[in-house]
């Protein structure tokens, strides 16, 4: 067990040894964890700098700091992590989601504004739920047929689910996006983010990435297109009449994946993520 410390003090261990470990944001992560520990906000810790932690919660803030500097995720450490201005419960068994993926989503939203018939939506590799959970969340009149092969990330995108009290219009399937996708049913919105990293690029992804997110969700094939060509394949026979496909591409894909659209889908489109490179693909089914 450690001596009592005050959150002054053991703030300012945290961000040490985060530092000394390389991490950026050292002072960021260190109270965001102490934040989450004690259920804070930020300004209660500058408030109460002198208050004396019980030895239970620095043990434990401890143990996160430690593992923060092993390079694992903080979104892991906490379980957590915000997308589209709702709590996620994440894990190894799932990718982190990320902010650019909001920009795939809020398409969606926006194009489904104006209809006012039940919206048939099917998310493809659906890992933590955090698509199909926030299209639930955000458009009521939709329901959607959430897919993945990884039993452990349904498992969570059904929590995820139960949490924002979407579950009874989230249909959560096992099935392999490889496979034939139009035994599913039929579909007003085919909408996927899925593993776009090809093979080779993957060890030299970030640590935190690599060592810890799931390469299930990150493998993309040679190419890293992989899913797109069998989900465009089967895309024309899930969709139904004027349906649209919308997919979150790799920076460097946009053109390759326009190609593969070609064939049979029309009004394609590529919208750029906050950094300005290409992110989501979409189209209109001919």
């Amino acid at each position: 067990m450690t001596n009592g410390k005050s959150i002054k003090e053991i703030l300012q261990k945290g961000i040490n040894l985060l530092k000394n470990s390389g991490i950026e944001n050292a002072n960021l992560d260190a109270r965001a964890f102490l934040r989450h520990i004690l259920g804070k906000e930020s300004i209660y810790l500058d408030i109460h700098k002198e208050d004396i932690l019980d030895d239970i919660i620095i043990d434990l803030y401890m143990n996160y700091i430690k593992r923060r500097c092993n390079n694992e995720p903080f979104a892991y450490i906490v379980n957590t992590k915000e997308f589209m201005s709702l709590d996620f419960y994440v894990d190894k068994n799932v990718l982190i989601p990320r902010p650019d993926t909001e920009i795939l989503v809020e398409y969606i939203i926006n194009y489904c504004k104006n209809i006012k018939h039940n919206i048939n939506i099917i998310d493809l590799c659906t890992g933590s739920g955090a698509i199909a959970v926030s299209l639930a969340s955000y458009i009521p009149n939709c329901t959607v047929t959430a897919i993945d092969i990884s039993e452990s990330a349904l498992e969570i995108a059904q929590k995820n689910a139960h949490t924002h009290n979407v579950n009874e219009r989230i249909l959560f399937k096992k099935y392999d996006v490889l496979s034939d996708i139009s035994k599913l049913g039929k579909f007003d919105i085919i909408v996927s983010n899925p593993p776009y990293i090809s093979k080779n690029d993957i060890s030299s992804l970030d640590t935190t990435v690599k060592d810890f997110e799931p390469i299930l969700a990150l493998d993309g094939g040679y190419d890293g297109l992989l899913f797109y060509r069998n989900i465009i394949k089967y895309a024309p026979k899930t969709l139904k009449s004027g349906g649209i496909i919308a997919c979150e591409i790799g920076y460097n894909q946009a053109e390759s994946v326009t190609e593969l659209l070609k064939s049979e889908f029309q009004g394609i489109n590529v919208l750029k993520d906050y950094s300005g490179n290409d992110r989501v693909a979409t189209a209109n089914l001919r």
